[in-house]
């Protein structure tokens, strides 16, 4: 089973990964971090930072809202969830994101201890570059964010 921990933007949705990361067009980022939000708010807490599942939505209110207006256009459907439910500063995010980012500069022993699903679905190593990789994706995409003045929320996909 896969976690994939999306950053979707009020309005837009999920952005592609940045082309500073080398892989334009693609979309796939946050495999690692929707195993690790407990470690990362534990992270977040010892920072003094909003801790990172704040960020989390659960889209599922908004599916049923669909479902109940009866609309099956997927443009519509797509506006509608990109734009209802909890969304959040996106300079916060970023924030949270850098203090994230400065601790797993320590190295993978930074998340030795933190809770089991730190490290669930793979070793400590892999899990802390991908961390490494998710956050990075994070932090450029929430940069473009706070410039273009839009807020953000995290969603599990």
């Amino acid at each position: 089973m896969s976690l994939e921990c999306d950053i979707v933007i009020e309005g837009e949705g999920v952005p592609d990964i940045p082309e500073e990361l080398g892989k334009p067009g693609e979309n796939s980022y946050g495999l690692d971090a929707g195993y690790c939000g407990d470690a990362l708010d534990e992270i977040c807490k010892e920072a003094g930072v909003t801790g990172w599942l704040t960020f989390h939505y659960d889209n599922g209110e908004i599916h049923d809202e669909i479902e109940r207006r009866g609309i099956d256009d997927l443009d519509e459907g797509r506006r509608l969830l990109f734009t209802l439910g909890d969304w959040h500063d996106s300079s916060d995010g970023l924030t949270t994101v850098r203090a994230i980012l400065e601790r797993l500069s320590a190295g993978a022993e930074c998340l030795d201890g933190k809770p089991a699903g730190g490290v669930r679905g793979g070793n400590l190593t892999s899990r802390y570059q991908g961390l490494l990789w998710d956050m990075k994706a994070y932090e450029l995409i929430l940069e473009k964010a706070v410039a273009a003045g839009k807020r953000f929320r995290v969603e599990l996909g």
